[in-house]
C-alpha cells in the first residue's frame, strides 16, 4: 500500500505542475495494482479532466461513488466534468449532493452558486457565495464571483468593490482585471479602465484576449487607430479569437465601416452555425449596426443554451423594443420567467416595494419612474407601495409625480428587502408587463422643477437672447463632441448654454459663443430647474435629455445605430419621451453632414420656440 500511495503522491504533484501525461502514467500503474482503489480512481479522474477526456472522467468518479457514496470530493469532481460537458441538470444535482455531504466546504458553495447564477437564480447564488466568503473571507475567486453576480443585477459599484478586493489578493489575475475594466467602461470611467488593460497588456503583450481587452479600452477613449492595430496583432497570433472578432466589429463600426466587422463575424458563423456563443456574438454585431430583426433571430438560438440564455434574453428583448414589438417582448419574458424581479425575477404584478440601489443611474430612475405608483391608471395602481432608494437619488425622486412613500436604503440589506413581500428593483421594469401597457398618446410630464428656484433662474436668464438652448456633449468619439454640437448650432437665433457641470466644463475655455451655465449647477435638482426654463435641449444619451423628456421640454438626442432600446423612435420622435426628437448618425455618415442635419432640425425647432 505504501508503494501505491507513493505513486499517487507523485501523480498528484505532476497534476499540480500541469504534467498530465506523466500523472496519468502513474495512475495507470496504481490502478493495475488496485483497480478499485478509491484514491487511485479519483486521481485518475482528475488526470482525465486535465486531458479533456470528460466522459472517461465521469466514469471514474461514478465508480468512486459506487464504492463510497459519501465521498463529497468525488461528487464535486463528477459535477465539474458534467458541467464541462453541458450536462447542467446533472451537474447541479451533484454539486448540491457534495454540499449536503460537506456543508462547510466553501468550494462547494461557490460551485452551487455558479450553477444558480447561470440559471438566473441570483438571490440563491448570492446566498451561497456569501456563505463561501464567510468560510474563506479573503478568497479572491469567491470575491470575483460575487462581483460577477452583482454585475448581473446591475449593482456595478458593488461589483467594482469586490473585483478590486479580489485583485488586491491576486494582482496578476488577468480575467478579473479585464472584467473590472469592462465594468468601469460601462460606468463611463474609461480612463481607469484603460489604465487597467494597458498595465495588463504590458505584462502579456502576446495574449490575444488581453490585446482585445486593451483594444476595447482604446476604442472607448477614441484611439481607434491604435485599437485596430492591436486587434490586427491579436488576429495574427490567433485568427479565430472571439474577443478580437468582437472588438474588430466594434472598431469597424466606430471607424465608419460596419460591414467589414459584420463580414468577418459572418465568416466565422458559417463554420459554427449551431454554436450559441457565436450566434450571440453575431447578434450583438447586428444590433450594433441597427439590424434588430436579424439580431433577434440569431439571439433566439442562444436562448436555448443555459450558458448564454441570460444575455440572449436581454438582447432579444431590447431588439424587439427597438422594433416597437413590446407585446412580443413581454410574451417571451413571461415564457422565460423573467418578467420582473426581486433578484430572481419572480413575478410581482403589483410590487409593494420598489428598490432603487445606488447603482441605478439617474437616467434609469427618470425613465422608469413613470411606472411608479399613481402614474398608472387608478384601477391598476398598487396601494401602499414603498420606494426604497439610496439617499443621493431621493431628491430626484421627490421631484416626480408618483405619490408614494420614499425611504432611505441606509442600513437596509438589499437581499433581505428583495426576499420579503412582493418586491422588485426599479431597473427590472425593462422586463415587466408595464412596458407593454405604456401608451405614448397618454404621456404626461412627471418631473417638475422647484418653484422656489424660479426667481433665481428668471433673473439669471432674463438678459439672454431667446430662444434658449441647453447643450451637452461627449468626451470621446464616436458620440458627438463639443465641436460637433456647436457646428449644428451655427444658425441658432438665441443663446446657447452649456449644461455640463463636471470636469468637461474645461473644454469651454476661450469659447465666447456658449454660456457656461454649468458653473451654477451644484446638483441634479438644479439641472432640472434650469432645463425647465429652456426652449430646447441637445445632447447625446444622458441625464439632460431624459430630464427634458420627462418634463416635456423639447429636445434632440444625438445617437448612433447602437442606441439604447429606450430611444425607439417611430417617425423620429421618442416613444418614451414624445417631446424628444431622435437624430441618428449612421456609422458611415461624415460628422459634418450630421452637423448639417442637426442644424436643419434646430432651425425647425427654433421656429416653433419663437411662435
Amino acid at each position: 500500500m505504501s508503494n501505491l500511495n507513493a505513486l499517487l503522491d507523485a501523480a498528484t504533484k505532476h497534476i499540480e505542475k500541469g504534467a498530465i501525461d506523466d500523472a496519468e502514467d502513474l495512475c495507470r500503474q496504481a490502478l493495475s495494482r488496485a483497480p478499485r482503489n478509491v484514491r487511485a480512481l479519483k486521481t485518475h479522474g482528475l488526470c482525465q479532466i486535465g486531458a479533456g477526456d470528460l466522459k472517461a472522467a465521469m466514469k471514474s468518479f461514478e465508480l468512486v461513488l459506487q464504492l463510497d457514496p459519501e465521498d463529497a470530493t468525488a461528487c464535486y469532481n463528477l459535477a465539474l466534468a458534467q458541467h464541462a460537458q453541458g450536462l447542467f441538470d446533472l451537474a447541479e444535482l451533484n454539486f448540491e449532493r457534495a454540499l449536503s455531504l460537506d456543508p462547510e466546504n466553501a468550494t462547494f458553495h461557490e460551485a452551487v452558486a455558479g450553477i444558480l447564477a447561470l440559471r438566473g437564480q441570483i438571490e440563491d447564488a448570492m446566498r451561497h457565495l456569501l456563505m463561501a466568503l464567510e468560510l474563506r473571507p479573503e478568497d479572491p475567486s469567491i470575491l470575483a464571483n460575487i462581483g460577477s453576480v452583482l454585475s448581473q443585477i446591475g449593482a456595478l459599484y458593488d461589483a467594482v468593490s469586490h473585483y478590486e478586493r479580489a485583485l488586491e489578493k491576486q494582482p496578476e489575475n488577468g480575467p478579473v482585471t479585464m472584467q473590472l475594466a469592462q465594468i468601469l467602461h460601462d460606468l463611463g470611467d474609461h480612463d481607469r479602465g484603460l489604465r487597467l488593460t494597458e498595465e495588463l497588456y504590458l505584462k502579456r503583450p502576446r495574449d490575444p484576449v488581453v490585446l482585445a481587452a486593451f483594444a476595447h479600452s482604446l476604442a472607448m477613449v477614441g484611439d481607434l487607430e491604435r485599437a485596430a492595430e492591436l486587434v490586427g496583432k491579436a488576429f495574427k497570433i490567433s485568427p479565430d479569437t472571439v474577443n478580437a472578432l468582437e472588438e474588430h466589429a466594434l472598431i469597424s463600426a466606430y471607424r465608419g465601416d460596419p460591414d467589414s466587422g459584420i463580414a468577418k463575424l459572418a465568416g466565422l458563423l458559417k463554420t459554427q452555425k449551431d454554436n450559441p456563443h457565436f450566434c450571440l456574438l453575431m447578434a450583438t454585431g447586428l444590433a450594433r449596426v441597427g439590424k434588430h430583426a436579424e439580431s433577434v433571430t440569431l439571439a433566439e438560438v442562444a436562448l436555448q443554451e443555459p450558458a448564454t440564455c441570460a444575455v440572449a434574453a436581454t438582447l432579444v428583448r431590447q431588439g424587439l423594443f427597438q422594433q416597437g414589438k413590446f407585446a412580443e417582448a413581454a410574451e417571451i419574458m413571461a415564457r422565460l420567467g423573467a418578467q420582473t424581479g426581486g433578484l430572481d425575477g419572480v413575478a410581482a404584478e403589483d410590487p409593494d416595494k420598489v428598490i432603487i440601489p445606488l447603482e441605478t443611474k439617474p437616467l434609469e430612475a427618470i425613465l422608469f419612474a413613470r411606472f411608479l405608483g399613481d402614474r398608472r391608471p387608478a384601477e391598476a395602481a398598487p396601494a401602499g407601495q414603498t420606494i426604497f432608494a439610496h439617499e443621493p437619488l431621493i431628491p430626484l425622486l421627490n421631484r416626480m409625480s408618483h405619490g408614494q412613500e420614499i425611504r432611505s436604503l441606509r442600513g437596509e440589506n438589499l437581499f433581505t428587502l428583495a426576499e420579503s413581500g412582493k418586491s422588485c428593483f426599479l431597473a427590472s421594469y425593462a422586463a415587466r408587463p408595464d412596458i407593454n401597457r405604456y401608451d405614448p398618446a397618454g404621456f404626461e410630464p412627471y418631473l417638475r422643477s422647484d418653484s422656489r428656484a424660479d426667481d433665481f433662474w428668471r433673473g439669471s436668464l432674463a438678459p439672454l437672447r431667446k430662444p434658449l438652448c441647453g447643450i451637452t456633449w461627449a468626451k470621446h468619439a464616436p458620440a458627438p463632441l463639443l465641436r460637433d454640437v456647436e457646428a449644428g448650432l451655427q444658425e441658432w437665433p438665441g443663446s446657447v448654454l452649456s449644461l455640463m457641470w463636471d470636469d468637461q466644463r474645461a473644454e469651454l475655455e476661450g469659447n465666447r459663443k456658449i454660456i457656461d451655465a454649468g458653473a451654477h449647477l451644484k446638483s441634479i435638482e438644479m439641472l432640472i430647474d434650469l432645463i425647465g426654463k429652456l426652449d430646447l435641449v441637445i445632447g447625446p444619451d444622458g441625464p439632460a435629455t431624459h430630464i427634458a423628456g420627462a418634463m416635456g421640454v423639447p429636445a434632440i438626442v444625438l445617437v448612433t445605430p447602437d442606441r439604447q432600446w429606450y430611444w425607439y423612435a417611430p417617425e423620429g420622435r421618442s416613444h418614451w419621451y414624445p417631446s424628444v426628437h431622435v437624430l441618428e448618425r449612421p456609422w458611415d455618415e461624415p460628422m459634418d453632414r450630421f452637423a448639417q442635419r442637426l442644424s436643419e432640425k434646430t432651425s425647425e425647432l427654433a421656429g416653433l420656440a419663437t411662435v
